[in-house]
Formats: structure tokens, sequence, C-alpha cells
């Protein structure tokens, strides 16, 4: 893909981590780490609005994946929440895949002790329904 776009204009991103890429993901920023080239990995960052035209621009498929939270935030910041996703689909015209552990979240046996994270015994399961829904988008597409 990046083959595809030679203009992509990265910015180093000085922290790493979960504080520095939600931080990010604050200021409008997709976090990411390149990889390759026989060089070390470098964290970088680069504004959603420029990635996704410039995607677009390709015509390189973009979708993205409905999240939930937990129910402890109560229904209301729940549906608040999920709504996000559906919105910015809309408005960006993109696919909005199922969210990815419906398959697992409420099967107390794939779950961690925490009851929020999935355990190693669900990962199979997460990537196959992942890699279904993704080839039935780019069955669509043909």
């Amino acid at each position: 893909m990046a083959g595809k776009i030679p203009d992509l204009e990265l910015t180093p991103r000085a922290g790493t981590g979960k504080g520095a890429a939600r931080q990010a993901r604050r200021d409008g920023l997709v976090p990411g780490v390149v990889y390759g080239g026989g060089k070390e990995p470098q964290a970088i960052t680069i504004p959603f609005n420029i990635l996704f035209k410039k995607l677009k621009d390709k015509n390189i498929k973009v979708s993205m994946i409905q999240i939930k939270i937990t129910p402890n935030y109560g229904p209301r910041y729940n549906k608040m929440f999920e709504q996000v996703f559906e919105d910015v689909a809309k408005a960006s015209n993109i696919t909005l895949l199922p969210f990815f552990m419906e398959a697992v979240a409420t099967d107390k046996s794939l779950m961690q002790a925490d009851g929020i994270h999935p355990n190693a015994e669900a990962q199979p399961i997460i990537a196959n329904y992942v890699e279904q829904q993704l080839n039935n988008l780019m069955t669509m597409e043909q």
C-alpha cells in the first residue's frame, strides 16, 4: 500500500505506548509504527484527515471495525460511544464492520479473569471472524 501513496508524509512520534497513542488520537492523528529496511522501528503519526483523503484518492478501500465498551459505563454512554462509529462511517462513506469480539465476549471461558479482554483460546476465533468480515467486504467490491 505504501508504494501506492508515494507522497505520504509521516511525522516522528516522540512517545510510545498507550498514553502517547491516545494523545495522538485526541489530537486527530493516527499513531503507527514503521518497520523494515533493516532499521529500528520508528513511531510515527499522520493526520487522520490527510491519511483518509490520500487512501480514498488512490481508491484504496477504507473500512472501520465497530468497537463496544463494557456495560458498566451505562446504556446512555454505550449508545453514544457506538453511535460515533456509525456516524463516522456514514459521513465518510466507509464500511463499518461488525464488532470483532461478538463471537467471544459472551463466553466467559474465552475471556481473561477481568471479563474484558479475550484470552489465548479466543484469538483464533477473533482472527477467523475478522478474516471472514474482510473476505465478505472484498467479495462485495467485485
